[in-house]
C-alpha cells in the first residue's frame, strides 16, 4: 500500500503591528473611541456624581454642541439640580480639559438616563 504524501503547508505570515509611539499619553481618549469617565462637581467644586461623558457630535466651526452624559451615579442627583432651577455643573476628566455646563434637558427612563448639557457662555 502507498501512501499519499500530504502537502506542505504554507509557513504562518507574521504580521508585525505598527510600531508604538512613545511620545502619546497613554491616559488620553476620545469620544471616538467611547465613553471617557468624569467626575460631575457642583459649581463650588462639591463632588455630586460620576458619569461618562458620551461620543460627542461634531460641532460647527467655533460653535458650541451639547454633550451627552451617561451612566450618572448616583442616580436622581442632577434631576435633583435640574428641578431646583440650579442646572450648572462642572466635569472634570482625565484626559479633557474641566468644563462648565448648564444641565439643558433629560432623556430616558430612570434606570438609563441621558443628560444633555450645553456649555456656558463665560
Amino acid at each position: 500500500m502507498v501512501q499519499a504524501v500530504g502537502q506542505l503547508e504554507a509557513p504562518a505570515l507574521i504580521s508585525a503591528a505598527p510600531p508604538r509611539r512613545r511620545n502619546t499619553p497613554t491616559h488620553t481618549r476620545s469620544a471616538a473611541h467611547g465613553p471617557i469617565p468624569c467626575a460631575i462637581l457642583t459649581p463650588s467644586g462639591a463632588l455630586l456624581a460620576r458619569g461618562r461623558i458620551a461620543d460627542q457630535p461634531s460641532s460647527p466651526a467655533g460653535g458650541a454642541h451639547p454633550l451627552r452624559l451617561t451612566d450618572v451615579a448616583p442616580r436622581g442627583a442632577l434631576e435633583a439640580l435640574f428641578h431646583a432651577e440650579q442646572p450648572e455643573v462642572v466635569l472634570r476628566s482625565p484626559s479633557q480639559a474641566e468644563r462648565t455646563l448648564r444641565i439643558d434637558h433629560i432623556t430616558g427612563p430612570p434606570a438609563g438616563r441621558t443628560y444633555w448639557l450645553e456649555p456656558l457662555a463665560r
